[in-house]
């Protein structure tokens, strides 16, 4: 009996390899991504970390808090509080002024004393007299308002203290002066006034008491003056 036909058995064919991958054709990989870090807190300006707003108080506007450049809130006076204080020392101006007031007014009974003997005429003991006053103005007046500032109190201070800086010159000079004469002491014990009477007359006639008057005020006009003008300035 025959067998049907059948295809004859084709041996089992191995598999092609594939061909090798070209590197050239193949998409680059990507690098990982990098990890993320958590969001940092807002920076302000400086490197201070901002803050967080403060809640606004009744009867203080948005306006009275300035920030300053680093980031610190100024407070502004608000009306009707406290206002800043004056710059400036009027006690203290008050005792440098006299300081000066007596240093330029020892200074002037010295060289007077030094010097007595050798003015002839009233009219030099008149001329020291008024540039002692004008020197001793001056001086006084500028201290006083460098470091009183604007306080009024003190240019009337320094004025006064520049008057009795010119009177108080004058009759230390003349005492200095009547010590040195024969028997000076002892007229000075009896009669205790004589340098008060001796300024009232300037070195000249006793009726001429305008001079002495004029000298005292020049002293003050001049350092009261020149207080309130540097008192001014420097505030």
């Amino acid at each position: 009996m025959s067998q049907p036909w059948q295809q004859p058995q084709q041996p089992p064919q191995q598999p092609q390899s594939s061909p090798s991958p070209n590197p050239y054709l193949q998409a680059p990989a990507q690098p990982p991504a990098p990890p993320q870090m958590p969001p940092a807190a807002p920076q302000q300006a400086y490197g201070y970390p901002q803050q967080p707003p403060q809640p606004m108080q009744p009867g203080y506007s948005q306006q009275q808090q300035q920030p300053y450049p680093g980031g610190f809130p100024q407070q502004q006076p608000y009306p009707g509080g406290p206002q800043q204080p004056r710059s400036g020392s009027p006690a203290g101006g008050f005792f440098l002024g006299l300081l000066a007031s007596f240093v330029i007014a020892a200074i002037y009974s010295g060289i007077w004393f030094a010097m007595y003997k050798d003015m002839d005429s009233d009219s030099a003991v008149r001329g020291l007299y008024f540039g002692h006053a004008v020197i001793n103005g001056a001086l006084t007046g500028l201290v006083v308002g460098m470091v009183a500032g604007r306080s009024n109190g003190a240019h009337v201070g320094a004025g006064i203290i520049a008057a009795l800086g010119a009177f108080f010159g004058f009759t230390n000079a003349f005492v200095c002066i009547m010590l040195d004469a024969p028997n000076g002491d002892f007229f000075l014990k009896h009669n205790p006034m004589t340098p008060a009477k001796a300024w009232w007359a300037t070195g000249g006639d006793a009726g001429d008491h305008l001079l002495a008057v004029l000298g005292v005020l020049l002293a003050a006009g001049i350092a009261w003056g020149l207080a309130a003008a540097m008192g001014r300035r420097r505030s």
